[in-house]
């Protein structure tokens, strides 16, 4: 009997990942970040927003991706001009 409220317990999960919502605030930003180097990395920078732009430029100085630098200031430079 106890296994038996086991499995109808299991059966209620959800068999999906959790929306958006139910994440924690650092997991959306990580996720976000996340996203954003990787359009970044595959030339899609107007993809990415003016803010996400500007939150990637420490984690890419941190790690001396210069060329990217110097591409993402062009790129917010050319959007406030």
């Amino acid at each position: 009997m106890g296994s038996r409220c086991l499995f109808a317990s299991a059966a209620r999960l959800p068999s999906r990942p959790l929306s958006l919502e139910a994440m924690s605030a650092k997991s959306r930003q990580a996720r976000a970040r996340s996203f954003a180097m990787k359009n970044l990395g595959d030339g899609n920078i107007k993809e990415i927003s003016n803010s996400m732009l500007v939150a990637l430029l420490p984690a890419l100085m941190a790690k001396n991706y210069n060329g990217l630098i110097e591409t993402v200031c062009d790129e917010l430079k050319s959007r406030f001009a």
